[in-house]
């Protein structure tokens, strides 16, 4: 019987990191996942990346935005130089969410305008609706309601209907848009 290469260890410590996450074992997923990582790091940068994206979902899950911010930037900037990919795009974005959480509203917007225009390049509709709701909660954080409304309202038209995520910054923000001056958004 031959020993597994460190590539499929990787796939599947991916996997399973990724399948906890979506359990939400917070442990047990960052475990397979750090193990993953030091499999993946020099070796397989578009896996590396896939790997520190779970990383980041994890410690946003979990409401470590500064922890997920880290880990979401450096999914983005261990892939090639112009590399170009559905999951480049989802990290800018979530990068973004983790640095409007944290306060960091000028870092946020410039996250979330370079993950827009990568969006718009791949025509990744689906992703910009996560994109420009997250940007319409930005607006409504610093005060800018007509720009949030305006933004909560096309992200509406790109957000799958009845889904969740994207619904999930939405829904808030348009009932607080609806009720008149609240405090920011979660």
């Amino acid at each position: 019987m031959t020993r597994p290469t460190s590539c499929f260890c990787s796939a599947l410590l991916l996997e399973g990191g990724a399948a906890l996450a979506c359990l939400e074992d917070w442990p047990a997923s960052a475990g397979l996942l750090q193990e993953a990582l030091t499999l993946t790091r020099e070796r397989l940068p578009v896996r590396a990346s896939n790997v520190l994206y779970w990383l980041g979902y994890g410690a946003y899950r979990t409401g470590e935005f500064a922890q997920a911010e880290r880990a979401y930037r450096q999914s983005v900037e261990v892939l090639p130089p112009g590399t170009l990919s559905r999951g480049r795009v989802l990290s800018l974005w979530k990068v973004g969410a983790c640095l409007r959480r944290v306060g960091q509203f000028c870092e946020a917007a410039q996250a979330l305008r370079e993950a827009d225009d990568s969006a718009r390049t791949l025509n990744a509709g689906s992703i910009r609706g996560l994109i420009v709701a997250e940007q319409a909660a930005l607006a409504f954080d610093q005060d800018e309601r007509e720009v949030a409304s305006a933004l909560a309202a096309e992200a509406q038209t790109l957000l799958t209907p009845g889904g969740e995520e994207g619904w999930d910054v939405l829904r808030p923000l348009l009932a607080a848009l609806t009720a008149g001056p609240v405090s920011a958004l979660g």
